[in-house]
């Protein structure tokens, strides 16, 4: 091999190499920077993700450090917590009107239950998915969208949609006995074909097949943990025990 091609195949080399980090790079800040910035859009929480980590190889991207905030008059500091997502994509699709997501991964999620007879932290923010998801296209300012039409956005398809080991932090405001805590495990949630009726859903459908899960699950883990809460106010009083009562009815109803 004379030296001419070893040039040409070390330069071939070399672009491969500069391409591979660049295009590592830019993926990983595309969905740091989409995550960050259309969730807080959707949810009206806030929403952060300390870093995304990119296996081009694998067909796969990990999530780490993502946070979503509380809604406006809540106390706790987030409503969910994830350490890490793990993420199978099809590279393939990232540029396309579809983007197909075969799978994700979510193991030991924090959920933090907040919320009295009328109003909880999961319910506000699935109302807020729900409500920009029906909502048609941004009213015009001086002529022009604020936001593209939502016939414009990308779709995306998610095939599969795991969720386990995740735990509660059950706050409940009782108006009776003040405010009642305590931790206890998340049911396993698995969804399929997320968008594949549609040809593909919307960030904000997504979203909202999610949070919807995440919101009968949170039910189903409020609804056993308020049975301690009512015993242990029953022990304490007659009057007292029937306000818990009437509270526990209440966060029931909240999720049917």
């Amino acid at each position: 091999m004379n030296t001419f091609v070893k040039v040409g195949l070390l330069a071939l080399i070399g672009v491969a190499l500069v391409s591979s980090v660049v295009l590592h790079l830019w993926l990983g800040t595309l969905i740091k920077t989409g995550v960050e910035q259309v969730g807080p859009t959707v949810t009206r929480t806030s929403v952060t993700l300390k870093n995304v980590d990119i296996g081009l190889l694998a067909g796969r991207a990990q999530l780490e450090g993502l946070a979503v905030g509380n809604p406006q008059g809540f106390q706790a500091p987030t409503a969910l917590k994830v350490e890490t997502a793990r993420v199978r994509i099809k590279w393939g699709t990232v540029l396309s009107d579809r983007v197909v997501i075969e799978e994700i991964t979510i193991d030991g999620p924090e959920v933090t239950y907040e919320g009295m007879l009328a109003k909880s932290n999961f319910g506000t923010i699935l109302d807020n998915v729900q409500s920009f998801s029906s909502s048609g296209p941004s009213p015009k300012r001086g002529g022009v969208p604020a936001q593209p039409a939502r016939s414009a956005e990308k779709k995306i398809l998610i095939k599969e949609l795991n969720l386990t080991n995740g735990r509660v932090a059950v706050w409940m405001g009782t108006g009776v006995l003040g405010n009642q805590s305590l931790s206890v495990p998340l049911p396993d949630i698995h969804l399929k074909d997320i968008g594949k009726d549609s040809g593909g859903a919307t960030v904000a459908e997504a979203l909202s097949a999610v949070f919807g899960a995440l919101n009968k699950a949170t039910g189903q883990a409020v609804a056993g943990a308020a049975k301690p809460l009512q015993k242990g106010a029953l022990a304490a009083g007659e009057a007292v025990g029937q306000g818990v009562s009437k509270a526990v009815e209440g966060v029931k109803g909240l999720f049917k």
